[in-house]
């Protein structure tokens, strides 16, 4: 009986270790880790490119958008990324002013994790490309303490017909991380 106890046991351990490394297999899979020092800038799709996912209180995200989590910039990182892109609130006019162009606001809202090293002050500025010249620049600016994370958000005011079209399209985020 005892030997038979035994077997068990080890099959369940190697069962649990298999199950382990496959977990452990998947994860690496999921993004890579990479650690930069302060300034750190990563480029990644633009998913607002699909102007059918333009609308009010609309927030999008995408698998790229995930694995940003694993750039990291002096012990801080971007753990969720989602855009919006809404018609603008247009001003009330007066007699003989002219309504804007088609203007649209361009937000971006996440949440950032500072896992050790003390308190910190994080400068990011998301610039969406169309093509090599900057269509969009969302900049803010964010506290952050030690073992903490937090949310935050940015918007700007852009006309709708700079905004690229191109599925390929990407956004350049650069982080620049300091001692608060």
């Amino acid at each position: 009986m005892r030997g038979r106890i035994g077997t068990v046991m080890v099959r369940n351990l190697m069962l649990l270790a298999g199950g382990w490394l496959l977990g452990a297999a998947a994860l690496a899979d999921s993004y890579e880790v990479r650690e930069y020092d302060s300034p750190m800038t990563v480029e990644t799709s633009f998913v607002l490119a699909d102007h059918s996912l333009w609308g009010p209180k609309q927030w999008h995200s995408s698998p790229d958008y995930g694995r940003i989590a694993g750039s990291i910039c002096d012990h801080v990182k971007i753990t969720k990324l989602e855009m919006n892109i809404e018609a603008a609130p247009q001003p009330k006019l007066r007699k003989g002013q002219i309504p804007l162009p088609d203007t649209v606001k361009l937000g971006i809202r996440g949440r950032i994790k500072n896992d050790f090293g003390g308190d910190k002050l994080a400068t990011l500025r998301f610039e969406v490309l169309n093509g090599e010249e900057v269509a969009a620049t969302v900049n803010v600016k964010i506290g952050v303490e030690e073992d903490e994370e937090r949310g935050f958000k940015g918007f700007a005011m852009v006309p709708a017909s700079v905004i690229p079209s191109d599925l390929s399209s990407r956004v350049r985020m650069t982080m620049a991380v300091e001692l608060d």
